[in-house]
């Protein structure tokens, strides 16, 4: 074969390739855009949510400082309360035994 033959039927496969692969990006574009664009807006609403909740836990560190021995005592009353009930519990045990 003639050498030009064979380098136009080498050009044309290959521009034929490109155009294919170019085509294929291009559709695969078009369904990942709105994807990523859906993936923008639910990590800027979950920034949000966490600055909301940043905020609502330095509420809480700022309460509990505020009253702290109020939650102690509450806290105490509680532990103590539960400690009372674990010791009857073993006591009766003990004297069914």
């Amino acid at each position: 074969m003639n050498d030009v033959l064979l380098t136009n039927i080498f050009f044309t496969i290959t521009g034929l390739a490109v155009l294919v692969v170019t085509g294929g990006i291009v559709v695969l574009l078009w369904y990942i855009l709105p994807i990523v664009r859906d993936l923008r807006e639910i990590v800027r609403k979950i920034r949000s949510a966490g600055d909301a909740v940043e905020k609502d836990f330095e509420a809480l560190r700022v309460n509990l400082r505020e009253e702290g021995s109020k939650s102690k005592a509450i806290l105490d009353a509680g532990l103590a309360f539960a400690a009372r009930k674990i010791g009857v519990r073993r006591k009766k045990k003990e004297e069914v035994e």
